[in-house]
């Protein structure tokens, strides 16, 4: 299943502010998305955000909705800020993206992929003014939106969302794409719609629940089986992603 969160309204998952999401230094996220359009757009998707200076968000962008960006605010107006590559959004369909940043080394990449391509590095321009990263520990977290309350929702379908703790790179998204799951520094793991609009359970055990608000349930993601097992036979894309895994575990044994 999945969540609709309508344009120009409230609808969010608020997720809260338990200290597992407070100011998250090191940081990355995991989304099965579709946008309803990439016109005039400026859509927030996830955030832990005031509006103004403090806290972060990740939104489909303003000036060019075939992309996005990842944002932490810093202290004197200063910020992190990774644009993805245009035109890796289409109107009404999914796409897998991801982010990740290390805010005091000032690395931050954005990630994308489909139904039919396996994700892959998107990066666009990157913003990187002042130091220090503002303290988000009052803020809520929400999915669906980029402010608890805000006004610009993500005019989107969301099926699954997830956030780690750390810097998580291109071989863990890739794992992630066609089988969402729990693993290393998790601190929410969001299967969106499947207990409808009621309580959206947080699944990687941090306790980050979700509460809906405005949201309706959609059709969910049509992902498959991971190999996309039809007449014995693995998938282009299952094989791609086995030999790469495979590859990467002869080199961190040689």
């Amino acid at each position: 299943m999945a969540l609709t969160f309508g344009a120009a309204s409230a609808h969010q998952v608020n997720i809260g502010s338990g200290a597992s999401l407070d100011n998250l230094t090191t940081f990355s996220f995991a989304m099965w998305i579709k946008p309803a359009s990439t016109a005039n757009t400026g859509r927030g998707w996830m955030g832990k955000y005031n509006d103004a200076t403090v806290g972060w968000e990740v939104d489909q962008l303003f000036a060019d909705g075939t992309t996005f960006r990842l944002v932490t605010r810093r202290g004197g107006g200063g910020r992190l800020e990774r644009r993805g590559a245009t035109g890796v959004l289409t109107a009404n369909v999914w796409a897998f993206v991801g982010g990740e940043w290390d805010e005091p080394a000032g690395l931050s990449n954005c990630y994308a992929g489909s139904l039919s391509s396996i994700v892959t590095l998107q990066n666009g321009a990157l913003t990187n003014t002042g130091s220090v990263m503002t303290n988000d520990a009052a803020l809520s977290c929400v999915i669906g939106n980029a402010v608890n309350g805000g006004t610009l929702s993500a005019n989107s379908n969301i099926a699954y969302c997830q956030i780690w703790n750390r810097v998580i790179g291109i071989e863990e998204f890739r794992r992630q794409q066609f089988h969402p799951h729990k693993s290393l520094g998790s601190v929410g793991f969001y299967l969106l719609g499947y207990n409808g609009t009621g309580t959206q359970p947080d699944w990687s055990g941090n306790g980050n629940n979700g509460t809906v608000t405005g949201a309706t349930v959609a059709a969910h993601v049509p992902l498959g089986p991971i190999f996309g097992r039809k007449s014995n036979q693995i998938s282009a894309i299952g094989w791609d992603l086995l030999l790469s895994d495979y590859r990467n575990r002869m080199m961190r044994a040689s």
